[in-house]
């Protein structure tokens, strides 16, 4: 059960990172480092990915125009107003 709610901590902790950062959105490492605790990639890995089955987040491959890697950049995905 521990398990379970620290990965539902550190769902909330991203989307609230992402949703902060708006449209600029944050890649892997961003999100990484600004977590700001012991944090296995397989932990990231698997919150981002619930929080993008549950769509709540986005990502999408950038190329940076540099050779290398393009970045896996995260955005939350705002929630509509029903009203």
């Amino acid at each position: 059960m521990e398990k379970k709610n620290t990965t539902i901590l550190l769902q909330k902790r991203i989307l609230r990172r992402l949703t902060d950062a708006g449209k600029i959105g944050m890649n892997r490492g961003q999100l990484y480092r600004s977590l700001s605790r012991p944090l296995t990639r397989l932990d990231l890995d698997v919150a981002l990915r619930s929080l993008r089955n549950r769509g709540l987040a986005r990502t999408q491959m950038i190329m940076s125009g540099h050779r290398g890697r393009p970045a896996e950049m995260w955005w939350a995905i705002a929630k509509k107003d029903n009203g």
